[in-house]
């Protein structure tokens, strides 16, 4: 299949470079020459193109040629992605050795945590908006949806975190003042021992707190279905860009081995989960399998930081390529 941006490239300046001055501009870009010459069977002949000789040739693919002027969009996301490679290492070192930072759990602790979070999370929409201009300048679709679908899910994580955050706080404050300063709403579903039931909040919005139960676990399922589709079609989309764009085609087949082992290990949780009891003997007789487990998070860890280091390769690479 013939590969989209050479064939435009080829198109958009046969007129004022001769067919071998393209080919080695688009050699030294980093294309494969058997890309080049299906490009070149199907926008050119060597007859009849001019022979005009450029001054600047290899700047059709590799200088303003081709680019994107403005902001290296790309650029930056590929340095948001070496950033949280290091904090990553570093968060990883640290709960190996067993190190607990920002233990307290006071309200002000919290808000300084809700602060730091907002700011990672934009970072990271914005480490995802690399890959949405690398489909742009690609021309995958694919690309940019799932770019784009990843963007929604860490927005969606961020808001559940903090409402769990405020609600944990919440909760945390009525317990320390008691009761008695309640809202009249809260007073109104209290029992008499002045302890709120779950069955009286069910109750109190109109459905029964198994009814809750299923509407929470449905919630739950269809989002873990919107995270493995969102990883899902993105690993794909680099596999299939990764004719274009060096390291993104190793990046997206890490990214499915990872998507593989954390389908399996979600199975694994839950046959555990319907178990629990017949096999928990089994396996605290067998602590070795403990150990492979952790050996395996490990391994799993590992593999993350060098599929990220990947995706932060190959934006530089469609920067270096595609941006000014």
């Amino acid at each position: 299949m013939v590969n989209d941006v050479i064939l435009k490239y080829f198109k958009d300046n046969r007129v004022k470079h001769s067919v071998e001055d393209l080919k080695k501009g688009a050699l030294k870009g980093g294309y494969l020459e058997k890309d080049i010459d299906e490009a070149i069977a199907l926008s050119v002949s060597k007859v009849d193109t001019p022979k005009i000789k450029s001054e600047s040739v290899g700047a059709v693919v590799s200088g303003d040629g081709g680019k994107v002027s403005g902001k290296k969009y790309m650029k930056f996301a590929g340095i948001l992605g070496i950033v949280f490679l290091v904090l990553g290492v570093l968060n990883f070192i640290v709960g190996f050795f067993g190190v607990e930072l920002f233990a307290t759990s006071s309200t002000i602790m919290s808000v300084i945590m809700i602060v730091v979070a907002f700011v990672l999370i934009v970072l990271v929409c914005y480490y995802f908006y690399g890959f949405i201009k690398m489909g742009k300048v690609v021309e995958s679709k694919l690309l940019r949806v799932s770019a784009m679908m990843n963007i929604i899910l860490i927005i969606t994580i961020f808001v559940l975190a903090v409402v769990s955050i405020v609600w944990t706080i919440f909760v945390t404050t009525m317990m320390s003042n008691g009761l008695s300063g309640a809202t009249s709403e809260f007073d109104a579903i209290a029992d008499s021992t002045g302890t709120m039931t779950g069955n009286a909040i069910a109750g109190g919005l109109g459905m029964t707190m198994s009814g809750w139960f299923f509407l929470v676990l449905g919630i739950f399922f269809l989002f873990i279905l919107f995270v493995f589709l969102a990883r899902l079609l993105f690993s794909i989309a680099l596999i299939k860009v990764g004719k274009t764009i060096k390291f993104a085609r190793i990046a997206g087949i890490l990214g499915l081995v990872l998507l593989a082992v954390a389908i399996i290990s979600y199975g694994f949780q839950i046959y555990m989960a319907m178990n629990f009891f017949s096999l928990a003997g089994t396996f605290l007789a067998n602590l070795w399998f403990l150990d492979f487990l952790f050996w395996v998070g490990i391994a799993v860890s590992i593999v993350g930081f060098v599929m990220l280091l990947l995706e932060s390769l190959a934006l530089f690479d469609a920067s270096k390529k595609f941006e000014k």
